[in-house]
C-alpha cells in the first residue's frame, strides 16, 4: 500500500505542473468555464490512460510485458521528442504569442 502512495505521489508531482499551466492559463486568460472544462477533459484524459494500462495488464499480463519490452525504447525516444517539442512549443507562445520580442 505504501508503494502505490508513493508512486500516486510521483507521478502527481510529474503530471501537476503541467495541469496547474493549462487550467491556470485558460482561466486567467480565457474564462472560468473553460477552466473547468480543460480540468475535466484533462481529468478524463488521464483516467482513461491509467484505467485502460491497468484493464490491458490485469487481462493479458505476459503478452503486454513482451510488447512493452520490445517497444520501450522507442517509447522513451519518443516520449523525448514529444517533451522537447513541448517545451519549445511553450517558449515560442510566450515569446511571439504575448508579443514579447
Amino acid at each position: 500500500m505504501r508503494h502505490s502512495r508513493r508512486n500516486g505521489n510521483n507521478d502527481a508531482g510529474c503530471t501537476f505542473p503541467v495541469f496547474l499551466m493549462l487550467v491556470s492559463q485558460s482561466i486567467m486568460f480565457g474564462k472560468f468555464e473553460q477552466g473547468l472544462s480543460h480540468f475535466v477533459l484533462y481529468a478524463l484524459g488521464m483516467g482513461l490512460v491509467v484505467v485502460t494500462i491497468s484493464v490491458l495488464a490485469l487481462i493479458s499480463k505476459t503478452y503486454l510485458v513482451k510488447r512493452l519490452r520490445r517497444i520501450l525504447p522507442w517509447v522513451t525516444r519518443i516520449s523525448a521528442i514529444m517533451m522537447i517539442s513541448a517545451g519549445l512549443y511553450v517558449i515560442y507562445d510566450w515569446l511571439f504569442g504575448h508579443h514579447l520580442i
